[in-house]
């Protein structure tokens, strides 16, 4: 696992508009199952999240390029709509994952609480991975992991 700088990662995020969010939630779920222990628990998360997002940006494509009068068109929107809110919950949900693996090494107990607050978090702008990032990079420091 490697540190990375929790601040060079969230400005990439925003000088993406979001999208280097993504891969930093990759590497952040593949870095936490490595402090816990795991090996490759969360990949298919981090695949369908991947796929999801790549199917996601194309159908965007699509509707920006396809003339309005295209009767596909609107089936392309009625089906990425779905998709978008799916993909927006997957991200919520790893994030979650993240935390809980994080708070489990550090010895912490689960708490309700917490798990909203890095919700909350990750719904303005993705701020919860910073704060999730500076936990690896402490855990990494602390158990000198590779």
């Amino acid at each position: 696992m490697r540190t990375r700088s929790a601040w060079i990662m969230y400005g990439l995020v925003l000088v993406t508009g979001g999208l280097f969010a993504v891969v930093w939630l990759v590497l952040t779920v593949r870095d936490a199952d490595a402090v816990a222990g795991r090996q490759g628990g969360s990949t298919a998360l981090s695949i369908a999240l991947l796929v999801g997002v790549a199917v996601h940006l194309t159908l965007l494509a699509l509707i920006i390029f396809v003339p309005p009068a295209f009767p596909a068109r609107e089936v392309m929107i009625t089906t990425d709509i779905p998709l978008a809110v799916i993909l927006f919950a997957l991200e919520l949900v790893i994030v979650v994952i993240i935390n809980s693996r994080l708070r489990s090494v550090m010895t912490l107990p689960p708490q309700t609480a917490n798990t909203l607050l890095f919700v909350f978090f990750t719904l303005t702008m993705f701020i919860s991975l910073m704060l999730l990032q500076q936990r690896l990079n402490k855990l990494a420091a602390r158990n000198e992991l590779p």
